[in-house]
């Protein structure tokens, strides 16, 4: 073989063997780098199982509290209702007098408050157990000289005594307390608050 050819013979196989060993090398690295993502696989496969297998045991407990977070939404409704409705019924009682001149009614304003409806606004047709639970003024600053007084607040024991002070006071009225005219005698639309 002439020595120009096998020098250009020499010369293929060492790029051969040049090129086999570079990708023997590449290959040995792609290798590694498949062997790391076949164990971050696996590894991500675990954890996937085991988030499955906790959302699979999550599952009753979810729909459990939401059926508990159902009944309680229907249950506070329920109680907000009754709420409302004994707010209204404790309300139903009040009246509103209106003009009553500031401290008149010196130191008890129920007992004041009872002498009065019974002797100037009703005088016949209140029950025998007229009663006056709770009076008080309408709880903001006492009026400055020459203003309107506050508005007095009274709850009545019985309901009936309520109706008949209001059609007496409709008919009967507008009534007088030491030259001070009292411009309205009504049902209470405030709430009733403690006498302090």
């Amino acid at each position: 073989m002439p020595l120009a050819l096998q020098i250009t013979l020499d010369k293929i196989l060492h790029a051969i063997a040049n090129t086999k060993s570079t990708l023997q090398s590449k290959i040995d690295s792609v290798a590694a780098e498949l062997g790391l993502l076949r164990a971050d696989h696996a590894s991500l496969s675990e954890r996937v199982k085991t988030n499955e297998g906790t959302l699979v045991e999550l599952q009753p407990a979810q729909k459990a509290l939401q059926l508990q977070v159902d009944g309680l939404t229907n249950r506070v409704q329920v109680l907000e209702n009754r709420a409302e409705d004994a707010e209204g019924r404790s309300r139903r009682n009040n009246v509103r007098i209106v003009g009553l001149p500031e401290k008149v009614e010196g130191n008890d304003m129920i007992v004041y408050l009872e002498e009065w409806v019974k002797t100037s606004v009703a005088v016949d047709g209140l029950s025998p157990f007229f009663a006056l639970e709770r009076a008080h003024w309408v709880p903001t600053r006492p009026p400055a000289p020459g203003r309107p007084p506050r508005p007095v607040i009274a709850r009545l024991l019985h309901f009936r005594d309520q109706d008949t002070l209001l059609q007496k006071a409709r008919t009967n009225g507008p009534y007088t307390i030491d030259n001070a005219k009292v411009s309205k005698i009504g049902r209470a639309h405030v709430e009733l608050q403690s006498q302090r």
